[in-house]
């Protein structure tokens, strides 16, 4: 029987949850992320879904603080994200001929006829 594949809870709900624990609001975790409080409430949701248990207490007058579950959580995912950051995924100097992509198109918004926005992706 071949290995059954891990489910792994997403890269976005792990930054979100870490965003909300260190910033102590949706909203200010939204701001961090450019998202909407909404949307970062929704990716912690979903996690605590995951995990089947909360990882905040909810409390109108007093806001969020971590569930015993988030505290013993949060300095995992910490950990994880810091090796995830640490992980060279793409060094110029290591590939510099590597093929890249240039876009250009006209720049409709501008008074300025044949103005060209120009994107090098490499």
């Amino acid at each position: 029987m071949p290995p059954r594949p891990i489910r792994l809870p997403s890269l976005d709900a792990l930054l979100a949850f870490e965003a909300v624990a260190r910033a102590g609001s949706f909203e200010a975790a939204a701001d961090e992320l450019a998202l909407t409080a909404s949307a970062v409430a929704k990716r912690v949701a979903g996690l605590e879904e995951r995990l089947d248990q909360p990882l905040f207490l909810r409390q109108p007058a007093r806001g969020l603080s971590l569930t015993p579950a988030g505290h013993e959580y949060l300095p995992q995912v910490r950990q994880a994200l810091a090796l995830l950051q640490a992980m060279p995924l793409h060094q110029r100097s290591s590939a510099p001929n590597l093929p890249g992509y240039r876009l250009e198109t006209t720049a409709q918004w501008s008074s300025t006829p044949n103005s060209y926005l120009t994107v090098d992706c490499r």
